[in-house]
């Protein structure tokens, strides 16, 4: 787990950091990277998180994108963002942490919810999101560049894509109070949250389910499943639509059918398709959106 540190360096620690500066460590080797600039030395020791071997490719390539760049204060935001994603991949991992590598698509998912997470721990229109998610990109590109330092396809591409987050703004609108700024943030992410959580649920009660042709049309499992895949659509239900006005006649005809049990299944077909069709439509496109 990831060690406290104290605010500020004794002499101690600052000549142990400057004597890694004057041997530093080598791309993949084991210890701290250190970055001198006016005034601060900044460190990244990998294993001060539990995902190591992911503060040690973020760290390696910070190191020498300051050197190349000669970059001063930027280098701090650069720091930041290191300290902050591994955190978090810390935090969401847990035991399995030691595993996160940038070779591994897997971490794609992960860190697309560190960047969206960005904004809770900022005042609205911050700048700070933007630049801690363009920062690591930035590395995540860079790392990339090195034929000998492979990158998983799925995290390059989304380094090099359009950003998630906004650049945000240094001068505050004055439509609202700052109360209601405030208010109007906390709801919006109460929003996502919520957005976010009926995603989750969407996927997990389509993976439950199968083909509707292998299981059942009057499953909602079953209908997500099929929707989710791209094997059916809401077009399909358009039967119960055209059955709707010849089972109205058989009733009216036959009240006993009332009873039958294909009439039960045509009446949840019916229900189906013509009450929760825009509902199925709307979660199967926000799932198709989530997984691109």
């Amino acid at each position: 787990m990831p060690k406290a540190r104290r605010k500020g360096r004794n002499n101690e620690e600052r000549d142990r950091l400057r004597a890694v500066l004057a041997n530093p460590v080598p791309p993949g080797g084991i210890g701290p990277r250190v970055v001198e600039i006016p005034r601060l030395l900044l460190a990244v020791d990998p294993s001060d998180f539990c995902c190591s071997r992911l503060a040690m490719q973020l760290a390696d390539e910070w190191v020498e994108y300051v050197a190349a760049t000669a970059i001063t204060a930027h280098a701090k935001a650069y720091h930041l963002a290191i300290t902050r994603l591994c955190k978090y991949v810390d935090k969401e991992l847990g035991p399995t942490a030691d595993t996160a590598s940038l070779t591994d698509p897997n971490l794609l998912d992960l860190l697309v919810k560190w960047e969206l997470s960005l904004p809770e721990s900022y005042a609205p229109s911050s700048t700070y999101p933007g630049i801690l998610a363009g920062a690591v990109r930035v590395l995540i590109i860079r790392r990339d560049d090195h034929s000998d330092r492979p990158v998983a396809a799925d995290l390059a591409r989304l380094a090099r894509g359009p950003a998630l987050l906004g650049s945000g703004e240094k001068t505050e609108r004055d439509e609202f109070k700052r109360k209601e700024k405030q208010a109007l943030v906390r709801a919006a992410w109460q929003s996502v949250h919520a957005t976010r959580k009926r995603l989750e649920e969407g996927w997990a009660l389509a993976e439950q389910g199968r083909h509707p042709d292998h299981g059942s049309w009057t499953s909602i499992p079953d209908l997500l499943w099929g929707l989710a895949h791209e094997q059916i659509t809401p077009k399909t239900f358009t039967w119960s639509c055209r059955l709707l006005v010849t089972g109205r006649r058989n009733c009216r005809r036959s009240p006993q059918a009332l009873q039958l049990p294909s009439f039960r299944r045509w009446h949840v077909g019916s229900w189906l398709a013509g009450c929760s069709r825009a509902s199925i439509r709307t979660t199967s496109t926000s799932m198709r959106s989530a997984s691109c």
